[in-house]
Parts: C-alpha cells; sequence; structure tokens
C-alpha cells in the first residue's frame, strides 16, 4: 500500500466519523446495520420497522453527507 492510499482511506474514515457525528440516531443504526454488519436492506428495514422508501431516505441522506464531508458534493 502506498502513503496516498493509506492517507485517502483515512480522509474517507474521517469523514464517515464526522457524518455520523451531525447525523441522527436513526442514520448511525441504519449505518451499522448495512455497513458494519453487512446486513441486505430487506433485513434493515425488518430490523429497524421501516419501509424500504424510508430505508433509501436515510441512506441516501447518509451517503450525501459522507460526500459533502469528502468534498466531492456540494450541497447548500
Amino acid at each position: 500500500m502506498t502513503s496516498t492510499y493509506i492517507a485517502r482511506a483515512e480522509q474517507t474514515v474521517n469523514a464517515i466519523e464526522k457524518s455520523l457525528d451531525m447525523l441522527t440516531d436513526v442514520h448511525r443504526k441504519l449505518f451499522k446495520l448495512k455497513y458494519q454488519d453487512g446486513l441486505p436492506w430487506q433485513e434493515v428495514c425488518l430490523e429497524m420497522d421501516i419501509s424500504d422508501r424510508t430505508y433509501f431516505r436515510w441512506r441516501r441522506e447518509l451517503v450525501a453527507m459522507v460526500g459533502q464531508q469528502l468534498g466531492l458534493l456540494n450541497i447548500e
């Protein structure tokens, strides 16, 4: 691994952590179930007792926040 790769990975982790700090508890729970526990979206919906539309909206909000923190999105 190169130092550039490691620096980029650290930047990504920092952006995710900062985003989770700024978002709600439900976003953090969704992140844990989907990205840390690796559950498919259908199981996340069942675990959180939410509709598929709510799941995809919350996931989109989470991804957008991380994208903003990485400087990839500029949402005002």
